[in-house]
């Protein structure tokens, strides 16, 4: 990073990585073109088995590109607080840094 191309890029691989991986991880798929900021996937779902599907799919969609997400939050203690956080060992934030 710190090139002028850099941020081109980042979203280029991005790019080809939902064009690789679509039918494999359609719901990670959907998300992390719309969905990013930066480098920050900034996303939700309707219910709470499916953001877990949406937290699991990130993950290995990123993963197939040699990429790791460091950080993971959410508003939801159930989501936050659930098994799959652990296995697929997300760093957390503190509660007290979610804002409503």
């Amino acid at each position: 990073m710190g090139t002028a191309s850099a941020p081109f890029l980042a979203i280029r691989t991005l790019k080809q990585l939902v064009m690789d991986e679509a039918s494999r991880f359609p719901l990670a798929s959907k998300v992390v073109l719309p969905d990013v900021y930066m480098d920050d996937v900034v996303s939700g779902a309707q219910t709470l088995d499916t953001a877990r599907q949406l937290q699991c799919q990130l993950q290995n969609i990123i993963k197939t590109c040699g990429m790791k997400l460091h950080k993971w939050n959410s508003n939801s203690k159930e989501l936050f607080n659930s098994s799959t956080v652990q296995e697929h060992s997300f760093s957390t934030n503190a509660e007290s840094d979610i804002k409503p």
